[in-house]
């Protein structure tokens, strides 16, 4: 018979697993919605934004997978700004500017690889994925 001690490990254990495909399930999916969308012309693409993909659990015990905006380092080419808070923001939910002009930089439709990432995880897990947008906590989206 397991102790409680040796109960916490072994559930600690599972959530690491879930933790860890979790994550998987998001990269993939900027992968192949984000990525494989498009090739750039104006730039040479970094993959940051995959190894931006992060996680933890919080002191309730939810697991959250996010995009930590911390970790790119976005300027545009149009102004030279830096934009990694916004760009996985607008790449999940698409962007149009005022200017008028029609292109990548300007008008980009919404990828949805959040929602489609949340779902995978839904359906391979059977559990509730609730998405929150909370940019002023530095994270894109959280999944719990």
């Amino acid at each position: 018979m397991l102790t409680d001690r040796e109960i916490q490990n072994e559930i600690k254990l599972f959530v690491k697993d879930i933790q860890k495909r979790c994550e998987q399930i998001l990269r993939e999916e900027i992968e192949k919605l984000v990525y494989d969308s498009y090739d750039p012309s104006m730039y040479e693409r970094t993959f940051s934004l995959l190894e931006a993909v992060d996680s933890r659990v919080n002191e309730n015990g939810e697991l959250l997978i996010y995009i930590n905006e911390g970790a790119l380092d976005y300027f545009s080419v149009v102004d030279g700004s830096n934009q990694s808070k916004n760009v996985p923001f607008y790449l999940n939910y698409g962007h149009q500017d005022s200017t008028g002009i029609d292109n990548m930089y300007h008008t980009y439709p919404a990828r949805n690889f959040i929602e489609s990432a949340a779902k995978r995880m839904s359906d391979e897990f059977g559990m509730k994925v609730e998405i929150i947008n909370d940019r002023n906590i530095g994270y894109l989206d959280n999944y719990r």
